[in-house]
Parts: C-alpha cells; sequence; structure tokens
C-alpha cells in the first residue's frame, strides 16, 4: 500500500482540476483491469512512453485505487479560486491531533489523495507512478508514505511503514504480538 497526499498547483483552476480526477479514474479503471495506461512503446525517441511500464505482463493482482480530497480543497484562497467553498461536505474535518502525535507541518495534510494497494508491490508502484504522473502541472506530491504489513509464523504481527525523507525511504519497523487466547475463548 502507498498513500500520497498533493496539493493544488497555484495555477490549476477548476477546469483542470475536474480533468485530473477523470484522467485518475481512466487511469486506475485502466490500471485495475490489468491494462496500461496509454501505450508503453517509446513512439518518438524523445519523449518517454504515455506508461511507465513497471507492470508490463503482470496480472492487476486485485489493484485498487482510492482518492480523497481534504478540507483544504475547499477552504481559504483554494476554495475560492476553486469554486468549491459551498460544496464542502459536513462531515469533512480537520482532524485533531491525536494523543503521541508529532506532527510535522511538511508531512501532513494535502488537498488531494491516493491509496495505492494491490497482493505485487510491483502493481502498486507503477499505478503510483503513473498517477503522480498524470497529475504533473495539475498537483505536487506533498507527501507519502508506503506500507508494508504481514503476519509471520510465530503469529507477531510485523508491520514495516517506510516514509520518504528527504529523497530516501527510512523504515520505521514495528512489532506487536497479539494477547494470548484464554482457556475457553472462541475465535
Amino acid at each position: 500500500m502507498t498513500f500520497v497526499a498533493f496539493d493544488v498547483m497555484p495555477t490549476a483552476d477548476r477546469a483542470e482540476l475536474e480533468a485530473l480526477l477523470a484522467s485518475w479514474t481512466a487511469a486506475a479503471a485502466a490500471m485495475s483491469a490489468g491494462e496500461p495506461v496509454g501505450t508503453t512503446d517509446e513512439g518518438a525517441r524523445l519523449a518517454p512512453p504515455e506508461d511507465t511500464g513497471e507492470a508490463v505482463g503482470l496480472p492487476a493482482a486485485a489493484l485498487t485505487v482510492t482518492f480523497g480530497m481534504g478540507p483544504s480543497l475547499f477552504t481559504g484562497e483554494l476554495g475560492r479560486r476553486l469554486g468549491l467553498q459551498d460544496r464542502r461536505p459536513g462531515s469533512l474535518i480537520d482532524l485533531p491531533p491525536f494523543p503521541g502525535d508529532v506532527l510535522d507541518p511538511r508531512r501532513s495534510d494535502g488537498d488531494l489523495s491516493i491509496q495505492v494497494c494491490a497482493e505485487d508491490p510491483q502493481v502498486v508502484i507503477h499505478a503510483v507512478r503513473n498517477l503522480v504522473r498524470i497529475g504533473r502541472g495539475t498537483v505536487l506530491a506533498r507527501w507519502r508514505v508506503k506500507y508494508l504489513g504481514r503476519i509471520i509464523e510465530d503469529c507477531v504481527l510485523l508491520t514495516d511503514v517506510w516514509v520518504l525523507d528527504g529523497g530516501r525511504w527510512q523504515a520505521i519497523r514495528r512489532h506487536s504480538t497479539p494477547a494470548p487466547a484464554t482457556e475457553g475463548a472462541k475465535n
């Protein structure tokens, strides 16, 4: 799973945002069906292919793409510029800090977000790279988190959270052991 938050570029208007969301939707549908996003051949020698190509020959691997909108998309100067101030859903609120949070404003919030999940990490990489590429000029990636989780043999939950920090991935590893079942407990 990879989660990426984006800021809408200061020059982007509502039509560009609508076009981006339509392009992202079409790309997610294609990739979820195991299809490329545009052509994967180089075509002109000086231009890269439309599809980044990391998943050529791979199945869709249960790819899911979820798009999100942050409260900042609807408020302040951005909300006014895009004409979205009166469109903000009532339940879309700024979350307060939770106990133990040490929030860094550079790695918090975002106007738009994508969450990409699949059974094959290569398919996730492909989808994220294509969606970021499609967003170029309209949105700018603000922060991203790459998460790998699995249950290992001795029932210890091993969770790796990968954070892109200064252009370098850093792993934050957490272990938790499930509480032993009490006698007579039902699963």
